[in-house]
């Protein structure tokens, strides 16, 4: 299963809170592997991450919308979007226009099993 966590930071940002950002949607007990490159910073998440997204969906009544957006990838990616700022503050808010969080979304790519196991958690 493949599912990566990453948002882009800007040259006004600080790497630090880019990166708490990102660890703020990774479950506290899954073993991510963090990468910072560049302009970009990636976690490498695990199922508790996955089950954590399904969770925060359910509690907000957003599976319909959850469901329709990561089913809109093409070509076998899969990718959903979350509020920096959102994240940033500890909650979890999905977007479904990159334009919702000014400095750019969190990214979640998934591959078809990460997919599949997020579909069968949903229902």
């Amino acid at each position: 299963m493949e599912a990566i966590l990453s948002a882009e930071i800007h040259p006004s940002e600080d790497p630090q809170k880019v990166k708490q950002a990102v660890l703020n949607i990774v479950d506290p007990g899954d073993t991510s592997e963090i990468s910072l490159q560049d302009d970009r910073i990636t976690a490498r998440v695990g199922y508790l991450t996955l089950d954590r997204i399904v969770k925060s969906a359910k509690d907000k009544n957003t599976v319909p919308m959850f469901l329709k957006l990561v089913n809109a990838g093409a070509g076998g990616v899969h990718r959903l979007m979350f509020n920096r700022q959102a994240a940033h503050a500890g909650r979890i808010i999905m977007c479904d226009d990159p334009q919702e969080s000014p400095l750019g979304p969190i990214y979640l790519g998934l591959n078809d099993e990460a997919l599949k196991y997020i579909i069968s958690h949903t229902q």
